[in-house]
């Protein structure tokens, strides 16, 4: 092999394959960048046996083939070369890297250890903004759980909703779901009836990846497929075989039980959590005392003191009190856009929703605190 190109068009791609690759532990060729040249095409590719990346640039080949090189060794003095021409020669299982005067020797990495990764799938593909996915993901990440004992809670699901063209970003993990919907009927379309899960893992690449800009997508073999629209970079996920809890059997139950409606201001709300958290030393959990026109938020710390404060607020229902976990309020409130906030509760031990006035497509639920009123104001 003998190739060139310019440095500054492919280190970002090198960067991101180098991201997923493993630093220490794993197989030689799990810690491999491969490089492939052919047809006038200059292709980086890797793989971590789960997450695939192929990035393909233009260049000057002078003789095609392929070699593997230590893919963080390469990445690292990529990035600390100077803009320009940089030329790889593969010379009696070394690879030599060449830019101006300058010449670095690395050894090659086995050639029959390479293997084909998936092509994009051409047929059906779609087009979809990167900022709508980036933003549906923001809204459910913090509810998809982190212990993989948990299986299928911690994947992010996607399926089709009720209506055409209507597609739900759901993430849930037992005390908490948040549900936001968007509508596309090209993604509609391709999307299976039962719906795909993609693993926690496999989210946090998404989120490195995506942009505001629009991308390529298809699904096929049971993974999912990303293509910037100039189809230099390329990224394959694999999809979650778990089965996601059936979560409209719950909305449904619920539907018509949410009847006791508190609305408030979600930054007056939020800043007074944030005081009260101060006091939360015992069960982080703060009191809500609910009346038509007021509410009476209370937290105690048997070391700290008690701190009580109040705020406007418009409710109606026969619930008079209902005690919920402080940050977690906190952190659900700050994921509206909402200036306005809406609770919606059933019962001191059943499921709660929160909705906002201008976020039409999106909903919370979370579960409340269960406490003894002695024991969570008697001081020991």
């Amino acid at each position: 092999m003998n190739i060139s190109f310019k440095r500054e068009e492919v280190l970002n791609g090198v960067q991101k394959i180098s991201s997923i690759l493993p630093q220490k532990s794993g197989a030689a060729f799990l810690r491999t960048i491969w490089i492939k040249a052919q047809d006038s095409k200059i292709q980086f590719l890797a793989t971590d046996s789960n997450i695939e990346i192929i990035c393909n640039y233009e260049g000057q080949i002078k003789e095609p083939g392929l070699i593997g090189i230590q893919g963080k060794i390469f990445a690292d003095l990529l990035k600390k070369l100077s803009s320009g021409d940089v030329n790889i020669q593969l010379k009696d299982q070394k690879v030599i890297i060449k830019q101006n005067n300058n010449k670095y020797t690395i050894p090659s990495v086995e050639k029959s250890w390479f293997q084909e990764l998936n092509n994009f799938p051409e047929e059906n593909k779609k087009i979809w903004s990167g900022d709508v996915i980036k933003e549906a993901i923001d809204r459910v990440y913090f509810c998809i759980a982190d212990d993989e004992s948990m299986e299928s809670m911690t994947c992010l699901s996607l399926k089709k909703g009720n209506k055409d063209g209507e597609i739900e970003f759901c993430g849930l993990n037992g005390p908490k779901m948040a549900l936001y919907k968007i509508y596309n009927d090209d993604i509609y379309d391709i999307i299976p009836d039962d719906g795909i899960l993609i693993n926690k893992k496999i989210v946090n690449e998404l989120k490195k990846i995506l942009t505001e800009e629009d991308i390529e997508i298809n699904l096929n073999n049971n993974r999912l497929f990303i293509r910037t629209i100039d189809k230099k970079e390329m990224y394959s996920f694999p999809l979650s075989s778990y089965e996601f809890p059936k979560y409209h059997d719950f909305l449904n139950k619920y539907k018509d039980q949410l009847n006791s409606i508190l609305t408030l201001n979600k930054q007056s709300l939020i800043e007074s959590l944030d005081r009260l958290f101060l006091f939360n030393t015992n069960t982080k959990s703060t009191v809500f005392k609910l009346s038509e026109k007021e509410i009476i938020l209370s937290a105690y710390g048997s070391e700290i003191g008690e701190a009580e404060e109040v705020l406007e607020c418009e409710y109606h229902g026969n619930l008079n009190q209902i005690v919920l976990m402080t940050k977690d309020v906190i952190e659900m409130l700050e994921h509206f856009n909402s200036s306005l906030i809406k609770f919606g509760f059933s019962g001191t031990l059943e499921p709660f929703k929160i909705e906002g006035e201008d976020d039409p497509n999106y909903v919370i639920y979370a579960m409340p605190v269960e406490i003894e009123e002695e024991s969570y104001y008697t001081e020991e």
